[in-house]
């Protein structure tokens, strides 16, 4: 697998990193003896984070409805596992906001962004996922391709760089940027452990979808949302939205 993606360049793999983001976002138990790189000024290491920013996945729906559909067919157990289509994000930073001031710093540095000189040179994001993969046998993903990769890390700098200078806690941002799309996570507890991707992943289906082209996405929204198990809420809080359809045009 980091034959795919590559090294973080700090001796953290891929895996590593995707591991932690992914605990972090849904509400799991973190591995305490993971590696842990601190890369913002106002983050204090073992802070959770409590909120995350994150760009709505929404046209291309139908098409990982496909791989949903198949993955059931397949083994219906995965249902539990599945992201729901309420809470298909491709996550961008995550945050710690533990107070209602700080949660509208972050709202309206969001909205002072898009109309900024910076977000306008980055220009239209389109994203592009193509194919699947596993983690550590426990997740299931769709990789962004690599074409819109540097404009998505311009545009989460941009977004890291002013919390921190409003001295918002950017904690969970410990690891380098890797742009992906969760499918199915399996949860992490005593009657999981056994379990792994490939009990609802057919050889078939890793034929069917591993170059499977999901299709193109033109970013035109970000969303401000608060961490929470979404196995038992199926749908991330949202605390806030910049939709901005219209400053590229």
């Amino acid at each position: 697998l980091d034959n795919i993606f590559g090294s973080t360049g700090s001796g953290i793999t891929i895996r590593d990193v995707i591991t932690r983001l992914e605990n972090l976002e849904f509400n799991l138990p973190i591995n305490d003896e993971e590696p842990r790189n601190k890369i913002g000024k106002n983050q204090v290491r073992d802070e959770q984070p409590t909120h995350f920013i994150s760009i709505p996945i929404n046209k291309l729906k139908s098409n990982f409805d496909k791989l949903n559909y198949d993955l059931l067919e397949f083994n219906q157990e995965v249902e539990s596992f599945l992201v729901p289509d309420a809470s298909m994000h491709l996550t961008l930073l995550t945050l710690r906001a533990e107070t209602s001031e700080e949660i509208e710093i972050t709202k309206n540095i969001m909205n002072e962004i898009i109309s900024s000189e910076e977000f306008k040179k980055i220009g239209p994001i389109s994203l592009k996922f193509k194919g699947i993969g596993e983690f550590y046998q426990k997740v299931l993903y769709s990789k962004c391709e690599s074409d819109c990769i540097d404009k998505l890390k311009l545009l989460k700098n941009l977004i890291f760089d002013k919390l921190s200078m409003a001295n918002v806690n950017t904690a969970g941002n410990y690891y380098d940027f890797v742009p992906h799309l969760t499918v199915f996570k399996i949860k992490n507890n005593m009657n999981n452990s056994n379990m792994c991707v490939n009990d609802f992943v057919s050889e078939f289906l890793w034929d069917k979808y591993e170059s499977f082209d999901f299709g193109n996405e033109i970013i035109n929204e970000i969303k401000l949302c608060k961490m929470t198990n979404i196995f038992v809420s199926k749908a991330y809080p949202v605390e806030h939205s910049v939709q901005f359809v219209n400053h590229h045009t």
